[in-house]
């Protein structure tokens, strides 16, 4: 999977993230037919949860099954109330046959310069 190393984000910006599903070896699109996608932000101190797909202004948008593409949408008041710091994002990819496999990044939440 293409995964920004490090995204910036405005306390109270929206923002969506696109993903892309490929194999690592031959580059290959995955297909996404059958897979769940979870998605979630965690403290890098005590990983602790503090977004994920079960939350308001948080959604998994423009899924192509074919393309092996997605995106998460993160309303503005999703970062509204998050402290300044920086987070890691894990997305986890659980196809059909039940293989589970994780991706980490990770967003920095900063000050709004507005």
């Amino acid at each position: 999977m293409n995964i920004t190393p490090q995204i910036e984000i405005p306390r109270g910006d929206s923002r969506i993230l696109p993903f892309e599903v490929t194999d690592a070896n031959t580059n290959e699109v995955i297909f996404l037919e059958g897979a769940t996608i979870d998605w979630a932000l965690y403290t890098r101190s005590g990983n602790k949860e503090v977004l994920s797909l079960d939350d308001d202004g948080i959604e998994i948008i423009n899924r192509d099954n074919d393309a092996g593409e997605f995106s998460v949408k993160i309303n503005a008041s999703a970062t509204s109330d998050l402290p300044l710091a920086l987070y890691t994002e894990y997305v986890v990819i659980v196809d059909e046959l039940g293989d589970r496999t994780t991706f980490e990044g990770t967003i920095f939440i900063e000050e709004s310069t507005i």
